[in-house]
Formats: structure tokens, sequence, C-alpha cells
């Protein structure tokens, strides 16, 4: 007989740490799609937090914004494996070492 896997158990599953933090990060919803990269309707709040290496928990990706992102203030030198791919509200990066916008979103709504 063959077994067949239901959907949900081929996302990676996220540890308790990297759950705390996201909860500690996201002012609203998350929760982990099929890419295994985490969607926000909220907004994401990671700015100033250099004591926690960014990705500030390995393995974390973020993917849709349905808000903002804020990442400023942390001496990023690159956007990969940082920023999500779509924010529709408000994308901020100030205040880091970057060179380039390069893997950044790509799309932005602004408010």
């Amino acid at each position: 007989m063959r077994h067949i896997k239901l959907f949900e158990s081929f996302n990676k599953k996220l540890t308790d740490t990297q759950i705390e933090y996201l909860n500690k990060v996201v002012s609203g919803t998350w929760k982990q799609n099929a890419k295994d990269e985490i969607d926000v309707t909220g907004d994401v709040t990671l700015y100033d937090i250099r004591d926690i290496k960014l990705p500030f928990v390995k393995d974390i990706k973020f993917g849709k914004i349905i808000g903002s992102f804020w990442c400023g203030n942390n001496d990023l030198i690159s956007l990969k494996d940082c920023a999500p791919y779509y924010v529709e509200d408000e994308f901020s990066c100030v205040s880091n070492n970057l060179s380039s916008l390069e893997y950044g979103p790509k799309y932005v709504g602004g408010k």
C-alpha cells in the first residue's frame, strides 16, 4: 500500500526559537507558505537588532508582506536572505551598509 504525505508535512518545521522570534518581530499574523517562506499580514520590525545576526534565525526567508517591512540600522551589507519579495506598504532599510538594493523586494506599494 502506498502512502501519500499531507501537503503540510512537506514544509520545513520551524524551531521553537524561530517561532518565538517571529512572534516578537511580527505585529499581525504570519504563516509558512508552500515555499517555506514566511508570509505576513501585518508589519515586520527588524529595526536595530544588530545583536542578532540577520537573517535573525537561519533558514527563515520572508515572502509576501501585507503591511510594512523595516530592517534598518542593522549594519547589513546585503539584502540577500533578508528582504521579502513583496511588500504591500512600506519597505525601509535605512542606516545599513548596503551598496545596492539587489535582492530587495520585487514590489513595494508604499503608503
